[in-house]
């Protein structure tokens, strides 16, 4: 099963005034693989697709800084392990982390798909076997407002569109500056979804300090939140080592850290109680396998992925999840984006009890709707 083709697809949706700019899923970048028997794997990754596609398509420079597609092309797609390591050393002067790993892990992903394809297996059963048809799933939102009526507004309308297991609650930058009000915010939603209702915090970048993060910490302890995510700006390894036995899970990785080894500091300082990589972030499956292995040789047994694009990158975090114990719960963008929902014929939703299907045709077991993201193409 040889590589005769790495096509790269961006897509763009016109990002309305005043939308949320955190909601990176108005534009998307997709992978296409072309064997010589004719099958093809795809996968979605969640960066600037035209700096993906530069990456993908680049000339070769020297022997370790070339494009991804002429390091491939020719290559047996079946030994994964192999071309994730050929991308990773080949591209090592211009790459290591970073928007490389980002179009590596894409690839990896639709060689993933492939190989299940080929297979006749579902990305999950590769990945060691499934151990869940279904996972619980939860939504995330953002921004929730300035005042107690709309976020209680704003938590109706996410219960009766979605019904999920549980609800994130996003900061707002304000938060570090109202702490008073942010602490109402919080509050109300716990108050609102009732006391034992799941209920995390996104951080993103409301936070500075571990003094910031403390401040609201009795809040946080009092509304009994599920999990605490991206409290503090990556790079600050000794504010997260701070924040150990803090009294609640704290979620690292999902706004930045791409390669496995990226992730190695964390882990050895032991701040990291839930993973939270972007699969096509960390080196794709290959990637994910591997800080698995990382994180429980380090004592971490928690992996909740990101996710905030289409179908394609919820199915490709669900085959992980479904493969996985203990069981975590599954992100579900509810981006306003109509690339959010174009992307694939099938469609994931929740079930009656706020679970998510994990599919189960061979390799990610989605197709792509090729009529309708013409219409997102430059």
């Amino acid at each position: 099963m040889r590589i005769t083709d790495i096509g790269v697809i961006e897509l763009y949706a016109a990002k309305p005034d005043g939308q949320d700019a955190h909601d990176t899923a108005y534009s998307t970048c997709l992978i296409r693989i072309s064997t010589d028997d004719g099958l093809m794997g795809i996968a979605e990754i969640d960066t600037i697709p035209s700096i993906a596609n530069a990456i993908i398509s680049a000339p070769t420079r020297s022997p370790l800084q070339r494009g991804l597609r002429e390091i491939l092309i020719g290559k047996d797609a079946s030994d994964i392990e192999a071309r994730w390591q050929d991308m990773l050393e080949q591209t090592s002067f211009i790459g290591r982390r970073g928007l490389v790993m980002h179009a590596i892990s894409g690839i990896d992903i639709a060689l993933w798909d492939l190989k299940g394809k080929a297979e006749g297996k579902s990305v999950s059963e590769l990945l060691g076997g499934r151990k869940h048809s279904r996972v619980p799933g939860y939504v995330t939102i953002y921004p929730l407002g300035r005042c107690p009526d709309d976020a209680r507004r704003k938590l109706d309308r996410a219960v009766a569109a979605y019904n999920p297991v549980g609800i994130k609650i996003a900061a707002d930058r304000f938060w570090h500056e109202d702490p008073a009000l942010a602490e109402l915010l919080i509050r109300t939603a716990r108050d609102h979804l009732g006391k034992d209702f799941p209920l995390m915090v996104d951080a993103i970048t409301a936070f500075d300090t571990v003094e910031d993060v403390n401040r609201m910490l009795p809040v946080l302890h009092d509304c009994g939140i599920h999990w605490l995510e991206a409290p503090l700006p990556l790079d600050d390894i000794d504010g997260h080592a701070l924040l150990k036995g803090c009294g609640l899970p704290v979620g690292v990785g999902d706004l930045g850290l791409t390669a496995p080894l990226e992730w190695r500091p964390f882990f050895e300082a032991g701040i990291v109680d839930i993973a939270q990589p972007d699969l096509s972030h960390i080196g794709g499956l290959t990637g994910l396998v591997k800080l698995q292995a990382m994180a429980a040789r380090n004592g971490c047994t928690r992996i909740a992925p990101h996710g905030w694009n289409s179908n394609l990158t919820l199915a490709a975090n669900l085959h992980v999840l479904a493969s996985r114990d203990p069981l975590e719960m599954a992100e579900f963008s509810t981006s306003n984006s109509p690339l959010r929902w174009a992307v694939t014929r099938e469609d994931i939703r929740f079930d009656a009890d706020g679970h998510l299907p994990v599919p189960e045709a061979p390799g990610l077991g989605m197709r792509i709707d090729w009529e309708r993201i013409e219409a997102f193409r430059p």
